[in-house]
């Protein structure tokens, strides 16, 4: 553990067991003709050759050294089910309830970066023994069973992960990750609000659709970032309902992409093209793909093309509202951008060139809240000129109005005149003799 590194114990040559028995913790035990295995990782396709019940034993010796007896030490344990710790016959940590025959024996508990603290003592040699459960997967060769573990985000299947560090660099991580998870609560409320925001704008004023989109752009990329976030820290639940977050996150994924480019053509080429109907047809044939078949090359590719896809039209299209000189197509260009790097991003880390997690932590917060304010700004200034321009066409009405007031005034004026001069010829007339009276000639 020098350098503050810690030792990933999953990776050690444990011995195991299968089946239940609490005299395997004790540490005098003769463990010679127990199955060696590689690694504590158990997924069902790679199960120990003496099978797996729904429960067993695994035990590793370890040597301490000068340096490390007596310190504070963490352990960092990860599995489904639910598990005990023991470090020479004492049981140190327990995770859950452990049991096998069923899942209500079993009390599932995902440890999940969950802080364990331990001593081991002295200098020399010492057992460590672990008592695990999984009752979901306790039948390898059912349906439910490879279902489950295929579509876990966290492949350990049966067995666990478990790694070990002193306990002050142990503390340095987990703050580490309570501040990312606490950054991640922070921008989902944040980006929760403002997705119903524009929601009820949209809401107030339903002509305007680049509201309903971009509303749920952020509304969706809320959910993804909590769902996200809690899918790897925080949540402590079973492996079935893992997997039904899992699908959820990737429906989000889809509807991200999805509001967004439908928020770019409603925006900036006025109206829907075909090929946008093409792209929400290889979205779900993505997701039934990758819910059929996860982890395939197929869901692969589709993930890659996906992403270039995105980039290349929402670049297209940028630039071709930047050509026609459309009302704020610069501010949305500028988003664009952000959300371009983003995909990159996730490009590279599919196609094997992964890039170190600082750089991907900037990346990532630079593009998604300088994506939201970038476009709220557009909808802001959108807003402002849309009520603008309604003002100049209200005046305009009521100019138009006060002079159709004026004219049917005008009008009625006139056609009193005009009564008023027919009454008094009328009168003129009458005042006259009906006939002309008969004079006779001289």
């Amino acid at each position: 553990m020098q350098d503050g590194k810690a030792i990933e114990l999953d990776k050690a040559g444990w011995k195991y067991h299968a089946g239940d028995d609490s005299r395997w913790a004790d540490p005098s035990l003769d463990d010679s003709s127990w199955e060696i295995i590689n690694s504590t990782r158990l997924p069902i396709e790679r199960l120990p050759k003496s099978g797996w019940q729904g429960i067993g034993w695994f035990r590793l010796r370890v040597r301490l050294d000068a340096t490390s007896a007596n310190v504070p030490l963490a352990f960092e344990m990860n599995h489904w089910g639910a598990s005990e710790i023991f470090v020479d016959g004492v049981l140190v940590k327990r995770f859950g309830v452990v049991g096998a025959q069923s899942a209500e024996t079993e009390q599932a508990y995902n440890p999940n970066k969950t802080q364990s603290r331990i001593a081991l003592g002295a200098t020399g040699e010492h057992v460590i023994a672990v008592r695990h459960s999984c009752a979901a997967l306790r039948d390898p060769n059912s349906g439910w069973s490879k279902f489950l573990s295929a579509r876990a985000p966290q492949n350990f299947g049966v067995g666990f992960e478990l790694r070990i560090s002193k306990l002050d660099s142990f503390l340095s991580q987990v703050e580490t990750i309570f501040y990312d998870y606490r950054g991640s609560g922070i921008a989902s409320g944040l980006f929760f609000t403002v997705g119903i925001l524009f929601l009820l704008i949209y809401g107030f004023y339903p002509r305007d659709r680049a509201y309903l989109f971009f509303g749920l752009f952020i509304f969706s990329y809320a959910l993804y970032i909590y769902a996200g976030g809690g899918t790897f820290i925080g949540v402590h639940e079973d492996i079935a309902k893992i997997v039904l977050l899992w699908q959820l996150i990737f429906l989000l994924i889809a509807v991200t992409n999805v509001t967004f480019l439908a928020f770019l053509y409603v925006t900036l080429a006025a109206r829907i093209p075909r090929q946008f109907w093409i792209f929400l047809a290889v979205i779900i044939a993505w997701l039934a793909i990758n819910f059929a078949f996860p982890n395939s090359k197929t869901s692969l590719a589709l993930n890659v093309l996906i992403a270039f896809f995105m980039i290349i039209e929402s670049l297209r299209v940028a630039a071709q509202a930047l050509r026609k000189s459309v009302d704020g197509a610069w501010i949305v260009g500028i988003g664009v951008l952000l959300q371009a790097a983003t995909f990159a991003r996730v490009i590279l880390g599919l196609s094997g060139f992964p890039l170190p997690p600082d750089v991907i932590a900037v990346m990532r917060q630079i593009s998604i809240y300088g994506l939201v304010i970038v476009i709220s700004v557009f909808l802001a200034r959108r807003f402002a000129r849309t009520n603008k321009r309604l003002e100049i066409e209200l005046e305009h009405v009521k100019e138009l109005s006060e002079k159709e007031l004026q004219h049917e005034r005008d009008k009625v004026e006139y056609e009193r005149r005009a009564q008023e001069l027919e009454e008094a010829r009328q009168l003129q007339l009458s005042m006259l003799p009906k006939k002309l009276p008969d004079i006779p000639n001289p």
